[in-house]
This record gives C-alpha cells, structure tokens and sequence, in this order.
C-alpha cells in the first residue's frame, strides 16, 4: 500500500512536470531504512540514467541520479543528464 502510494505521487509529480506515461521506462519503489521509502526512475530517452525520488518535508523531491555502463557506476558532470530537477 505504502509503496503503491509514494509510486503513484512519483507518476503524478512526473506528469506535473510534463513528462508522458510514454516518457518513463520505469518506475521502482523500495522501503529501506533511511529514507524510508523512495522511488527510482529510469527515462525512455536516457535508460542508463536512474533518478531517485523521497519526500521530504510533506515535498516530492529527487534526491540524487547517477548513470550505469553494464551496473558499473559512472562519475559524468550534472550536464550529462537530461531530467536533473532544481531543488
């Protein structure tokens, strides 16, 4: 239920921000310690980039995001990613 919740405020806070269901290639959603619940979310149009959402203060925020080359992890500048949110 909880994870069905924070999943569907992640859709809605994408769909605010104008992105299509076409758009997303997925969606994850884990509870773990801290933070308790958040979501990944990985673009159609940048499938090697995983964005990860929480919510913090009552706020949907993407917390961090970070690119893979076969589950290796990249270091690339913020420039290189195409759906970094402002905070």
């Amino acid at each position: 239920m909880v994870k069905t919740t924070h999943t569907a405020q992640v859709r809605a806070h994408l769909y605010e921000r104008g992105f299509a269901e076409t758009d997303i290639l997925q969606i994850k959603t884990k509870i773990s310690q801290v933070p308790l619940i958040s979501s990944t979310v990985v673009f159609s149009d940048e499938p090697d980039a995983i964005y990860s959402y929480v919510i913090r203060n009552d706020r949907l925020i993407q917390l961090s995001h970070a690119k893979f080359d076969r589950g290796i992890r990249r270091e690339v500048p913020d420039s290189e990613f195409k759906h970094v949110e402002e905070q």
